[in-house]
């Protein structure tokens, strides 16, 4: 295994991360980052705010040692921007979570 120091650096971006629940793509990018140190490379997980996902999982949160996560702040459009149910379509384009990309930027 390589030291710390001689680790390359990689940014993951990845909506499907721990807390969430109801997406098997959390596994995927779980698995995937949980193995990187072993081969050299020391990722920083680039993800959203659990407040927005509609079910988490509050047992695992994803965090492994040495592997930094960061959250960027969003809004679920159809959760917190919602009156009664409804919202504006165009505040849900491409999809309900699009505001987390001004923060993650």
């Amino acid at each position: 295994m390589m030291s710390h120091n001689s680790h390359k650096h990689i940014l993951i971006i990845a909506f499907h991360y721990p807390p969430i629940l109801s997406s098997s793509g959390v596994h995927r990018t779980t698995n995937f980052v949980r193995h990187l140190p072993e081969f050299g490379w020391q990722p920083t997980v680039l993800t959203i705010n659990p407040r927005v996902y509609d079910v988490v999982d509050t047992t695992f949160a994803g965090d492994f040692p040495n592997i930094e996560v960061k959250r960027a702040f969003a809004f679920n459009t159809a959760k917190h921007l919602s009156y009664k149910g409804r919202y504006f379509k165009l505040l849900a384009l491409p999809d309900r979570w699009i505001s987390w990309i001004f923060w993650a930027i």
